[in-house]
C-alpha cells in the first residue's frame, strides 16, 4: 500500500481507476465525497473522516480499526469483511447499512439510532452499545460476548441465534423483537420490559425475571430451568411446549397465558393470576397452584402428580379428562367448574378413530 492524499484520490476517481489496496492513513477526507464508490483492501485507520460522504459506498476487506466515524455520513453503506475494531460509530441516526462478516469488537456505538440495517455474522465482543436504539435491524448469529447493551432499545429487531450470556443487559427494553434460539442463561432481566417478543427455543435457564414484563411474547419450546419469575407479568404469553423446572412464579400475572403441552416440574405458581390460562396436554410434577386465580382456565387432558390446587379459585374452570394423582383441592372454590365432558370425550374418540382410518 502507498500513502496518498485527497488530490491523489480525486485524480484516480476522475480517471476511473479503482480504489483498491490504498493506504488512507493520515489522509484528510473530511467533507469529501466518496458516495457510490467501491473501496477494496484499503486501510483507513487514522484517516480524518468527519463529514465524509459514504452514501451508497461499498467497502470490501478494508481496515478501519480505531477509525472515528462519529460524524461520517453513512446511508445505504455496505461493509464486507471489514475490521472496525475499536471504531467510533455514528452519533447521528443512520439507516440501511449492511455489515457482513465484520469485526466490530470493542467498537463504540453509544446513544445513537440505527434503523433498517443488517449485521450478518458480525462480532460485537466487548462493544459499547449502551443506549443504542435499533429499529428493524437484524443481527443474526452475532457474537456479543462482553458487549454492553445496557439501556439499549430494540424495536422490531432480530437477534436470533445470539449468545447473550455475558452481555450487559441492565435497563434493556425490547418490543416486538425476535430472540429465537438465543442464549440468555444466568442473565439478570428483573424488571425489564420485553413485550411481544419472540423467545421461541431460547434458553433462559438461571435467569432472574422478577417483575419483568413479557406480555404478548412467544416462548414456544423455551427452556426455563431454575428461573425466578416472582411478580412476572406475562399476560397472553405463549409457553407452548416450554420446559419449566424449579421455577418461582409466585404472584405472577399470567392471565390468558397458554401452557399447552408444556412440561412443568417443581414449579411454584402460588397466588398467581391465571384467569383464562390454558394447560391442555401439559405434564406437571410437583406444581403448586395454591391460592391461585384459575377462573375460566382449561386443563383438558393435562396429567401429572403432586398437584396443589388448595385454596385456588377454580370457578368455571374446565378439567376435561385430566389425570392428576395425587391432587389437593382443599379449600378451593369450584363453583361451576366442569369435569370430564362425556359428550366431548366421545367426539374426541370418534375423531381419533377417523384419523387412524385415514392414515
Amino acid at each position: 500500500m502507498s500513502s496518498l492524499d485527497w488530490n491523489d484520490i480525486d485524480r484516480r476517481l476522475r480517471c476511473g481507476q479503482p480504489l483498491q489496496g490504498l493506504d488512507f492513513a493520515g489522509a484528510t477526507l473530511a467533507g469529501q465525497r466518496l458516495a457510490g464508490r467501491v473501496l477494496q483492501g484499503c486501510a483507513l485507520s487514522g484517516a480524518a473522516l468527519a463529514g465524509c460522504d459514504l452514501t451508497g459506498t461499498t467497502l470490501l476487506d478494508c481496515e478501519l480499526g480505531g477509525c472515528d466515524l462519529s460524524l461520517t455520513i453513512l446511508l445505504r453503506t455496505t461493509f464486507v469483511r471489514c475490521r472496525l475494531h475499536g471504531a467510533r460509530m455514528p452519533l447521528a441516526a443512520v439507516s440501511q447499512l449492511t455489515f457482513s462478516g465484520c469485526d466490530l469488537s470493542a467498537a463504540v456505538w453509544e446513544g445513537g439510532e440505527i434503523g433498517l440495517s443488517i449485521f450478518n455474522e458480525c462480532s460485537f465482543e466487548r462493544a459499547r452499545l449502551a443506549g443504542l436504539g435499533m429499529q428493524r435491524c437484524s443481527a443474526v448469529a452475532a457474537k456479543l460476548d462482553g458487549a454492553d447493551l445496557s439501556a439499549a432499545r430494540l424495536d422490531q429487531a432480530v437477534l436470533n441465534d445470539c449468545d447473550l450470556r455475558s452481555a450487559r443487559l441492565d435497563g434493556l427494553a425490547a418490543r416486538t423483537s425476535l430472540l429465537m434460539n438465543s442464549r440468555l442463561n444466568g442473565q439478570n432481566l428483573a424488571g425489564l420490559a420485553l413485550t411481544a417478543c419472540n423467545f421461541d427455543g431460547a434458553d433462559l435457564s438461571g435467569c432472574n425475571l422478577d417483575g419483568a414484563d413479557l406480555s404478548g411474547s412467544l416462548c414456544r419450546n423455551a427452556r426455563l430451568h431454575d428461573v425466578s419469575m416472582r411478580g412476572l407479568k406475562a399476560r397472553n404469553t405463549l409457553f407452548l411446549g416450554a420446559s419449566l423446572e424449579r421455577c418461582q412464579l409466585a404472584e405472577a400475572d399470567l392471565d390468558g397465558a397458554i401452557f399447552q403441552q408444556a412440561r412443568l416440574h417443581q414449579v411454584d405458581l402460588s397466588g398467581a393470576h391465571l384467569e383464562r390460562s390454558v394447560w391442555d396436554k401439559s405434564q406437571q410434577q410437583e406444581v403448586s397452584f395454591h391460592g391461585a386465580n384459575l377462573r375460566f382456565a382449561r386443563f383438558a387432558h393435562a396429567s401429572g402428580s403432586h398437584i396443589d390446587l388448595g385454596r385456588s379459585r377454580l370457578d368455571y374452570c374446565r378439567l376435561h379428562a385430566t389425570d392428576f394423582a395425587p391432587v389437593s383441592y382443599r379449600g378451593a372454590q369450584r363453583r361451576k367448574a366442569i369435569g370430564t365432558d362425556a359428550a366431548l370425550l366421545a367426539a374426541e374418540a370418534r375423531t381419533l378413530l377417523a384419523e387412524k382410518d385415514n392414515a
